[in-house]
């Protein structure tokens, strides 16, 4: 809601945009708040988007999604970032039409710094040493860069079906997961992105 605005992340607290009443923490509880206050604000009755709650009950079985596959691990914690990180980009994507380099330039940067560890991150396995390193970082590049000059060359040749912020995003999921997974990964996008398109198309939105 606040980054396609440049609204601050930090202030105000969170808010009802109809009576601009602050909310207190107990209405803030995801998920738990909205049943309890049936969808409405509770000072002044207004609807409370179904959206917020849809975004909040994906988001939670997307993380429980990857807390079974991985336990309590170093790559729980990254990749349940990396699934928030991705869910905020699809509905600011759906709803704005926009991929804001607010969060895209940063996650680059981050990605960028984690990509020579990524084979350390499953504490199974054992230390691979600078030669693993090299190679993850290599891998990593190669992924992030090849996505990137692929949507990149689509974007030129027809401008008009690839926005910039595309691009930048095949590059950041490169990066995320790495080859062969890359090719997995976009081609997922692009099937789904065509779902959502057509949906779009016959609502005639």
């Amino acid at each position: 809601d606040r980054l396609p605005t440049r609204d601050s992340l930090v202030s105000p607290r969170s808010y009802c945009p109809s009576c601009k009443c602050t909310l207190p923490n107990f209405e803030l509880v995801p998920i738990l708040s909205y049943l309890w206050l049936r969808g409405r604000c509770r000072t002044c009755g207004a609807s409370i988007p179904l959206r917020i709650v849809l975004v909040e009950t994906v988001t939670a079985l997307l993380f429980t999604a990857v807390y079974s596959r991985f336990g309590l691990t170093l790559e729980f914690l990254v990749l349940s970032a990396a699934v928030a990180l991705l869910i905020v980009v699809a509905v600011i994507d759906v709803e704005h039409g926009l991929i804001l380099n607010r969060i895209v330039l940063p996650s680059l940067a981050v990605l960028l710094v984690l990509a020579p560890f990524w084979p350390q991150m499953d504490v199974s396995r054992p230390f691979l040493g600078s030669s693993g390193m090299v190679a993850s970082m290599a891998n990593t590049l190669a992924a992030g860069g090849g996505a990137f000059l692929i949507f990149l060359g689509i974007g030129l040749a027809y401008p008009r079906g690839m926005g910039k912020g595309d691009v930048k995003l095949a590059g950041l999921v490169g990066l995320l997961v790495g080859f062969p997974e890359v090719l997995v990964a976009l081609w997922g996008a692009v099937v789904s992105g065509g779902v959502v398109a057509v949906s779009l198309l016959v609502l005639r939105k």
